[in-house]
């Protein structure tokens, strides 16, 4: 829990509107990144989905809130206009450095202005340093003692944030700055990253640690799943929401006895809610959507694809 409250922590500081394009933020992640998220905010935002159901909403909570607002005015940002992407990357657990980069349209005037003001306020939990001609701006996550500082690097388009070290933070603007590849070295992330669609709305890739919360309790399924190497989810939003996930195996042999396992478990969920509908009608929408969920093996790797209708995502939110 702590882990993903560093991560929430770490956008929150960072985002602000820009859409990501190949080579646009993965300069500045980590060499040791094993965990990968990004975020297409800005085509979420635009999404019909979104649009009808969340953008007022959302408008509301922020309006009220005294978190967040804060933060994206000093960085003289509208969450709703000026973010386009926010990429989230974290080496193998339990290491907890995080490096977030957000782009969109920044005033680090602005944002420089207000982290001054705070220091004058509360010197143990702000402060401005220098680090070559780099301006780091360093910020206390939390206020229990010990909790990891935030070092911020805010350009006009891009907010660069390191949560535990700003070693992977002066490093990587620094190979921004030379115009240097990325050093990255998980080739999944590298893919998945470069091959990013413009309709992708989220974007993950996990190692095999990721399932490790969930606590699977079968021998044989666990034993299988320690020939899992890499998982990547696919999500895109619109009227619907499409899903692909993808299960990175060791061998073709491990990806093909494994597909029984989650064809069983796909044709579970189908027949539950199926059961479900017959007493909610408003649920034979979902019903019939996930009717068209399969898996399929490719060589070493296991995918799952599914999709949610609009109609099905409209009567689910209006049920009681």
């Amino acid at each position: 829990m702590e882990r993903f409250r560093m991560l929430a922590l770490a956008a929150i500081v960072a985002a602000t509107p820009a859409a990501a394009r190949a080579g646009d933020f993965e300069v500045y992640l980590p060499e040791n990144t094993e965990q990968f998220l990004y975020l297409n905010w800005r085509q979420i935002t635009g999404s019909a989905l979104f649009t009808k159901h969340l953008g007022e909403p959302l408008k509301k909570a922020l309006a009220d809130d005294t978190a967040i607002k804060p933060y994206l005015d000093a960085l003289g940002a509208d969450l709703l206009k000026d973010i386009d992407y926010v990429v989230l990357a974290t080496p193998k657990p339990p290491t907890t450095e995080i490096v977030a980069v957000v782009g969109g349209t920044f005033d680090p005037a602005k944002f420089g202005a207000f982290v001054a003001k705070q220091a004058e306020k509360e010197k143990d939990r702000y402060s401005v340093l220098k680090e070559g001609n780099l301006t780091v701006y360093k910020m206390a996550t939390g206020k229990a003692a010990g909790s990891p500082a935030a070092f911020v690097i805010v350009e006009p388009k891009r907010v660069v944030v390191a949560v535990g070290s700003m070693d992977p933070l002066v490093k990587g603007c620094q190979r921004a700055a030379k115009k240097e590849a990325a050093v990255v070295k998980n080739k999944v992330i590298i893919d998945a990253a470069a091959g990013i669609a413009k309709d992708t709305s989220f974007l993950a890739v996990g190692d095999e640690t990721s399932l490790g919360q969930f606590g699977i309790d079968d021998p044989n399924l666990a034993k299988l799943l320690k020939k899992l190497k890499q998982i990547k989810l696919d999500v895109r939003i619109d009227a619907g929401i499409r899903v692909e996930g993808t299960l990175f195996m060791t061998d073709a042999d491990s990806a093909k006895e494994l597909k029984p396992t989650l064809v069983e478990l796909v044709d579970d969920v189908k027949k539950f809610v199926g059961a479900i509908a017959l007493e909610e009608p408003a649920l034979k929408p979902l019903a019939e959507t996930l009717k068209g969920m399969k898996v399929t093996t490719k060589g070493t790797t296991l995918v799952l694809t599914g999709e949610v209708s609009g109609e099905a995502i409209e009567a689910l939110m209006k049920m009681k």
